[in-house]
């Protein structure tokens, strides 16, 4: 199989930062509780990093399957 037009998000350590923070403070959408305060912390990590990336790039379209 053969991808074309693949590009490779960085996770920038601001977001990353920003997300440990959400989750130690309980922030959307990290408001599990009994030690379930990280559950979707990847998925956090994943959506937060293509909205950066989708912003700085001219208005092109993106799916997260």
């Amino acid at each position: 199989m053969v991808f074309k037009n693949v590009n490779i998000v960085e996770l920038k350590d601001s977001i990353f930062k920003s997300i440990i923070r959400r989750a130690i403070n309980k922030i959307k959408p990290f408001l599990g509780q009994k030690g379930d305060s990280d559950k979707g912390f990847k998925d956090a990590l994943l959506w937060e990093s293509i909205i950066d990336y989708a912003c700085t790039s001219n208005g092109k379209k993106y799916i997260l399957l």
